[in-house]
């Protein structure tokens, strides 16, 4: 029995997945940034609502 490896397996390396890396972070990086500006977007909102309770409530004073 013959059991050497094909020289094939020999001389290849790990495969090169750096471009996945680099998609890897750029969708994180986006999924990231998208939620940021979804929170800032809410605050506006709430800030926005909060002035208009506030002038309700002075009206009725």
């Amino acid at each position: 029995m013959d059991f050497t490896l094909p020289l094939m397996w020999l001389q290849s390396g790990p495969p090169d997945t750096t471009s996945y890396l680099i998609l890897g972070y750029v969708i994180i990086g986006t999924v990231g940034l998208g939620y940021v500006l979804t929170l800032v977007l809410r605050q506006r909102g709430l800030k926005r609502d909060l002035d208009v309770i506030e002038k309700l409530q002075s009206s009725d004073e």
